[in-house]
């Protein structure tokens, strides 16, 4: 799910969730956390304009552009 709040002075603001959680494995840590999220009616706060994202990035990787492309 994602909800997306528009403002004509400011960046967008997301909030998103995943209702079944990240990870098939029931053994992660991951396999049921954003079930647990949606129970508790929170969301994830995602960044959404270039300075944001920037600020938010864990790593980057660029990937080459593919000659002729």
């Amino acid at each position: 799910m994602q909800a997306v709040h528009l403002s004509p002075n400011a960046c967008p603001e997301l909030r998103t969730l995943t209702t079944y959680g990240q990870s098939a494995n029931a053994a992660s840590p991951y396999f049921a956390d954003q079930t647990k999220l949606y129970s508790a009616k929170g969301w994830n706060t995602m960044p959404f304009c270039a300075d944001d994202v920037a600020k938010a990035a864990v790593s980057t990787r660029t990937w080459p552009v593919p000659a002729g492309g």
